[in-house]
């Protein structure tokens, strides 16, 4: 199990809507405060009803991928030592698909950084969270801003 700090982002726009269910989810980082080739490195996501973590089982792609190995699979690894890395000079914004096995209506969104600074620093800044019942046509679920610096191996939830 990760520990960490659970904190929020400012949530950017009015008032949550009531949770629908989705069988797509896909996080878009539109604001990094790294300035070296990688944008974005995230080592963990998770989404969540409530207070239960959901089944994040199914299939993960992403805009681009520093390699096979740091690939928006990462990000259901358990693991704070990998990360989905973007492309060495991707421009943002970079986004990760969850494609599940069954529909959630998520409430909230974890992340949790690498174990290293370097690491740490590739965390967004800015993010949107969407859903789509056929992967196509997605809604914006929440999109949060003026997201504070993470510190290593460091936690946050998100909620909607």
């Amino acid at each position: 199990m990760i520990l960490g700090i659970v904190a929020q982002g400012v949530r950017a726009g009015g008032a949550p809507p009531e949770p629908t269910s989705f069988k797509y989810w896909k996080m878009t980082v539109t604001e990094s405060l790294n300035a070296d080739q990688f944008k974005v490195g995230i080592a963990e996501a998770g989404l969540f009803v409530g207070a239960t973590a959901a089944s994040m089982a199914g299939t993960y792609s992403e805009s681009s991928a520093f390699s096979a190995s740091t690939s928006a699979a990462e990000l259901v690894d358990g693991q704070t030592s990998t990360s989905w890395f973007s492309a060495a000079d991707a421009p943002l914004p970079q986004w990760a698909l969850f494609n599940l096995t069954t529909a959630i209506a998520a409430t909230s969104i974890k992340l949790t950084s690498g174990n290293r600074a370097d690491r740490a620093a590739r965390m967004p800044t800015a993010f949107t969270v969407e859903g789509s019942d056929d992967g196509v046509t997605f809604t914006v679920v929440q999109s949060f801003a003026g997201i504070a610096a993470f510190g290593i191996s460091e936690m946050r939830e998100f909620t909607f």
